[in-house]
């Protein structure tokens, strides 16, 4: 169980500060000075699709760690760890615009980077067990 929530904490860390580098570097690319045009408003679109690049990136690190660590049933781990870092997402980008209205980077960079590693831990300590049951009636 270490093990498994150590690979998901480090998955975690790695896709969210990957995916904030992403934006940072995005970001730096369209306001970047003088002579270049910018990304205009096609960049606010371009933040779902590098958010599911870096989901998959994390499924497949999921995937590969607990493989490695020997942890079965690695699929629902980085389903769960997904879907609630993606849930997260949309709950930080709400409170920061619609309730706060922060845009104090520091906030946003915090939890960029702790959410997906709190969801990932989540999953992967609720992903389930073997069942021993069935070994146990065997006997």
């Amino acid at each position: 169980m270490l093990m498994r929530t150590l690979v998901a904490a480090g998955v975690g860390a790695l896709a969210g500060r990957g995916f904030l580098l992403t934006l940072t570097e995005f970001t730096n690319l369209c306001t970047g000075g003088p002579g270049r045009t910018g990304c205009g408003a096609s960049f606010p679109w371009m933040i779902g699709p590098i958010f599911a690049c870096w989901l998959l990136v994390a499924a497949v690190l999921i995937h590969l760690g607990f493989r490695l660590t020997r942890s079965g049933y690695v699929w629902p781990a980085a389903g769960i760890g997904s879907l609630l870092w993606f849930v997260s997402f949309l709950v930080l980008v709400h409170v920061r615009i619609d309730v706060v209205a922060l845009d104090e980077p520091d906030f946003v960079a915090i939890g960029y980077l702790i959410l997906p590693c709190v969801a990932f831990v989540v999953g992967a300590l609720f992903r389930g067990r073997p069942s021993t049951a069935r070994g146990l009636a065997a006997e």
